[in-house]
């Protein structure tokens, strides 16, 4: 009688999702490669814009200043971008291989848990 009252509980669905901590983990880790990504298209957006402000200068001193301002910014982005990068691949690759310190640029994060 109860039964058919309030329903039928039954259990979840198993082997769907996966496991909390490697999701985690992996959209922390896609979400910094997009950073980085974004990151470098902004630098030559930035880049590009330096350039074409100083061909479309007209010669003017004070343009080809700003133009050249935002050139080095750009270019000091990119070096900036490129060294951290590089930072962490050697952290994770050749300081601490076998996945022993991961920030998740070539490996998964993991998250600690508690089981």
């Amino acid at each position: 009688m109860t039964d058919d009252l309030f329903g039928k509980i039954t259990p979840p669905i198993e082997g769907f999702g996966g496991e909390p901590e490697s999701i985690i983990g992996v959209a922390a880790g896609a979400g910094l490669k997009i950073f980085f990504v974004a990151a470098g298209i902004i630098a030559l957006i930035f880049l590009l814009r330096g350039s074409i402000n100083w061909i479309t200068s007209g010669g003017d001193k004070e343009k080809i200043e700003k133009a050249r301002h935002t050139l080095t910014n750009a270019v000091i982005g990119l070096v900036i971008i490129f060294v951290v990068l590089s930072g962490i691949w050697t952290l994770e690759q050749v300081i601490f291989p076998n996945e022993t310190f991961c920030i998740g640029l070539t490996c998964p994060i993991k998250i600690p848990t508690i089981n």
